[in-house]
């Protein structure tokens, strides 16, 4: 059987989904306000993915066209660039580490891609006001969170649903304010 080089396995994964068409994200919660496709990554995406990491790593976006490609589809998704979209974060627990305070662009939203099924798995919104509010964990999955509203203020944030290791890949999508108002 040939080993193929890294560059094939990407090649291969890119002439799997030529045409592939991501779904929408569709609101599931106004307060958080949180938004949800599922199946968009592909079976092909996500075994590439799981190849670039054994355990919690930031990733360089650039070098890796699947990355890339995944990167560029949550930001259209979304509707806003990514000021800062040069990492992503490969995590083996549910929730990504809270964001550090920068300059600049703030955190408007954070986009986590589950790359297995978690039975008991996914994100857990407990500050939710109108009650608590859960995502499970679904191979393929974008769950997009956002971290501020309109005015500013910020989203109650999500904590993972149980311990345990779960696979997930996530984008923090940086930009100014105004951004969300179109």
């Amino acid at each position: 059987m040939e080993t193929l080089t890294l560059d094939q396995q990407i090649a291969d994964v890119l002439a799997a989904t030529p045409e592939y068409t991501r779904p929408a994200l569709r609101l599931v919660s106004g307060r958080p306000i949180v938004l949800v496709a599922n199946s968009f990554a592909t079976d092909a995406e996500i075994d590439h993915l799981l190849t670039l990491a054994a355990g919690d790593a930031d990733l360089l976006v650039a070098p890796d066209v699947v990355l890339s490609r995944l990167a560029a589809s949550i930001e259209e998704a979304f509707g806003i660039a990514n000021l800062r979209g040069t990492m992503m974060e490969f995590r083996t627990s549910d929730c990504p580490a809270p964001a550090a305070a920068t300059d600049g662009p703030q955190l408007l939203a954070t986009a986590t891609l589950f790359l297995e099924n978690g039975p008991g798995g996914g994100l857990h919104f407990p500050g939710a006001p109108e009650g608590p509010l859960s995502v499970k964990a679904v191979r393929g999955r974008l769950v997009l969170c956002f971290n501020r509203r309109l005015d500013g203020t910020e989203e109650p944030a999500a904590e993972p649903v149980s311990t345990g290791l779960r696979k997930s890949l996530t984008l923090r999508i940086y930009n100014h304010l105004s951004a969300l108002l179109g």
